[in-house]
C-alpha cells in the first residue's frame, strides 16, 4: 500500500504507515486521480505558463512559489513520477490562484486606505498630494 501522508510504499498487512502513522491508500491510488474527459485521460499540465503570469503580474512572492511548484511538477511528469507530478500540480494550481487573490486584495486594502484618508482628511490629503506631484 501507498500512504496518503508521506507517499511511501508499505507492507498490505499493517493498518497505517509504520513511517508516519498515517492512513492507508491503495496501490491504484495514482488510476483514482487521473480525471478522464470523454473516457480519454486527460492529458497533464504542469501550469507552468500561468505560473510564469501569476509571477509577472500577480503577487511576485507568491507567484514565485507557483513557479517552483509548477517546474518540480514538469520534472518529475517527465522522471515517470506520476503521483508527485499531480501532487506538485495541485500545488502550483493552488499557489497561482492565491497570487492572484492576493493582489486584488492588496489593491483593494490601497483603495480602502485612500478612500478613508479622502474622507478623514479632505483638503490636507489635496494638498499633500499636490506638493507630492509638484515636487515641492
Amino acid at each position: 500500500m501507498r500512504c496518503a501522508n508521506c507517499g511511501r510504499e508499505f507492507d498490505d498487512a499493517l493498518a497505517e504507515c509504520p513511517h508516519c502513522a498515517g492512513g492507508a491508500v491503495s496501490a491504484d491510488w495514482s488510476a483514482a486521480m487521473k480525471a478522464e474527459v470523454d473516457g480519454r485521460e486527460k492529458p497533464f499540465s504542469s501550469h507552468l505558463l500561468l505560473a510564469i503570469l501569476a509571477f509577472v503580474f500577480g503577487f511576485m512572492p507568491v507567484g514565485l512559489v507557483s513557479v517552483v511548484y509548477a517546474v518540480l511538477a514538469k520534472s518529475r511528469f517527465e522522471a515517470d513520477d506520476r503521483e508527485g507530478a499531480l501532487r506538485n500540480a495541485v500545488h502550483a494550481r493552488n499557489w497561482i490562484i492565491a497570487s492572484f487573490v492576493t493582489l486584488v486584495l492588496i489593491w483593494v486594502l490601497i483603495a480602502l486606505v485612500l478612500l478613508i484618508g479622502r474622507l478623514f482628511l479632505g483638503s490636507e490629503m489635496d494638498r499633500f498630494l499636490g506638493r507630492f506631484a509638484s515636487g515641492r
